[in-house]
């Protein structure tokens, strides 16, 4: 199960893909036609590329999670098992079951008065989510089929 997928943060993420190679384009030429003279310059220049790139790398990985990411919530006998996959890579975290309380629909207000949806729960001492944000519908759908045996409170 994913989020439902938002289509404007996606498209917001490509467009700015050509401005980060027009920066890139002008300090590299700068660089390469003398125009940066001085060590102070020229370690302003190095730490704006290193903030742009990176930047960039959060821009990038966030349209991925966007279009490809999933979640794959597992119940076992004696555990919940919560996958995250983002094409290659796979992160799983199991909770034992006896240990969890406290299951929930937790909201936060998001960019532009957007609100962020997610299954909470404590499990020994700390605050666990189960999953990346979700409509209302998704949410009360895994509470009332899949997880509707876990000690909960109600909104």
């Amino acid at each position: 199960m994913g989020p439902e997928r938002s289509i404007g943060g996606v498209v917001f993420m490509l467009l700015s893909l050509p401005m980060f190679g027009v920066g890139a384009y002008t300090v590299i030429d700068a660089w390469l036609a003398g125009e940066v003279r001085g060590l102070v310059a020229k370690l302003f220049v190095v730490a704006w590329s290193i903030g742009l790139a990176a930047l960039f790398a959060l821009f990038l990985l966030e349209a991925l999670s966007n279009l490809w990411a999933y979640w794959r919530l597992t119940i076992t006998g004696a555990s919940l098992t919560v996958a995250e996959s983002l094409l290659a890579y796979r992160r799983i975290r199991s909770y034992p079951l006896p240990m969890i309380a406290n299951l929930r629909i937790e909201e936060r207000h998001g960019r532009r008065g957007s609100i962020v949806r997610r299954i909470a729960f404590e499990c020994e001492g700390r605050t666990a989510y189960a999953t990346p944000a979700l409509s209302l519908k998704e949410a009360r759908a895994l509470l009332d089929g899949p997880l509707r045996d876990l000690p909960r409170r109600r909104h």
